[in-house]
């Protein structure tokens, strides 16, 4: 079923079977006169969204509901979402597009990301996997910002995260903050999206958690990415960081550079040592 247009009705939408499709979230009707934390109920069914648009009527809460619920972004599109959402079963995001969850959620349910892309700003009550092919960043894909995860996160094997990171401001790239008991990198890959000018120095925070299971895919401790050193901290209340340090090649030139003045100062010491010598010898 796809609903269309700026449709005016008030009453709630329940999704218990099969997919409905929008693209825009006037095609769910007018922003309820007072808030309702069912306006919009996922129960059984799948929420298609065909174009990038922001879910943020102040009243349109949304529920998933026992019988649990998918959100399908097409590839291409971005859907925010700014509204609280009730997590009283398990969601499901699918397809290619991202989800951009920028509110705060409520229950015990558990997010799972199997395609595309989970970003945001807001703050996600339940246990959260991301899969193999999907991804994770914070803020939006290309902008700055943290996303909170009150649960444990799982990043699987083969799934990425995508950073942000401004090279030229200290301390400006997301966050994923895990303050559940758990993050379980997974052995995700790490893929950094920088801007601004690279400068040695800087220093990123991009996880934060309570206790750490694993490395990124090919990251041990210490490792370098895109001329960036990372830390895995702790084991426990700790954080990773990334550290902008010199390419080892950089520091090899850098001791060849060095060597090679040494060499030529102590050459031209013997050379003048050698005319003193020749200089007395005559005399």
């Amino acid at each position: 079923v796809t609903l269309s247009g700026a449709n005016t009705y008030r009453g709630t939408t329940l999704i218990s079977e099969g997919t409905l499709a929008i693209s825009s979230e006037g095609n769910l009707g007018s922003n309820p006169a007072a808030f309702n934390a069912a306006q919009l109920e996922i129960n059984g069914g799948t929420l298609r969204t065909t174009a990038s648009f922001a879910m943020d009527d102040s009243n349109r809460g949304i529920t998933i509901g026992a019988g649990h619920g998918t959100i399908e972004t097409v590839a291409g599109t971005e859907l925010s979402v700014d509204n609280a959402i009730v997590l009283g079963g398990n969601l499901s995001k699918t397809g290619d597009g991202a989800l951009y969850l920028n509110g705060t959620t409520s229950g015990s349910g558990t997010v799972t990301v199997a395609d595309g892309t989970l970003g945001g700003t807001g703050t996600i009550s339940g246990n959260t996997v991301v899969q193999s092919g999907a991804n994770l960043t914070g803020g939006t894909d290309g902008g700055i910002g943290t996303l909170t995860f009150s649960g444990n996160l799982t990043t699987d094997s083969g799934s990425t995260w995508l950073i942000d990171l401004v090279q030229d401001v200290n301390g400006s790239s997301d966050l994923i903050d895990v303050n559940g008991t758990l993050l379980d990198l997974g052995g995700a890959s790490l893929s950094l999206m920088t801007s601004g000018s690279y400068t040695l120095g800087n220093s990123y925070t991009i996880a934060t958690f309570n206790s750490l299971a694993g490395t990124f895919n090919g990251l041990s401790d210490g490792a370098i990415i895109s001329g960036y050193q990372i830390n895995y901290g702790t084991a426990t209340a700790g954080a990773i960081t990334l550290t902008a340090v010199p390419e080892p090649g950089t520091l090899g030139l850098l001791g060849l550079a060095l060597g090679g003045f040494f060499f030529r100062r102590i050459r031209r010491r013997k050379s003048v040592e050698g005319m003193i010598e020749e200089a007395e010898g005559r005399d």
